[in-house]
């Protein structure tokens, strides 16, 4: 969901908050969450006793309000950045296309390649 926007004080604090729960990498420019992660890799955080998706939190803090119809994006492929810089929006469509690009998507052989003997999805496995 989205953070409702309000005066250039408080999110000056939202944006000091975002620094606070990161450490910076010196070699990629990612800021890296501290703290613990979501099974899927993402960070999330709480922020006016709701519970936000910190790079989504990250990019409101900083470019405003997330179009409709639109997800935010890391161009550094790293879900628990929080860089404004890293982030951009774009449709379902483009960051699934990203991720296959990335290899974060298995497709065609290598999905095959997974899903063989008792990976299946259909497998029938026994006691024997």
């Amino acid at each position: 969901h989205q953070m409702r926007l309000t005066t250039h004080k408080r999110m000056g604090r939202l944006k000091d908050r975002i620094r606070a729960h990161v450490a910076p990498d010196q070699n990629t420019g990612c800021w890296n969450f501290i703290g613990p992660l979501q099974p899927n890799g993402y960070a999330k955080i709480t922020y006016r006793r709701k519970t936000y998706w910190f790079h989504r939190l990250a990019y409101q803090a900083y470019y405003g309000v997330i179009p409709e119809g639109k997800e935010v994006r890391h161009r550094c492929d790293n879900r628990k950045c929080g860089n404004p810089m890293h982030l951009l929006t774009g449709t379902r469509t483009e960051n699934m296309q990203d991720a296959v690009a990335r290899g974060r998507i298995a497709r065609g052989e290598r999905l095959a390649a997974k899903r063989r003997g008792e990976k299946s999805n259909f497998a029938k496995l026994n006691w024997e």
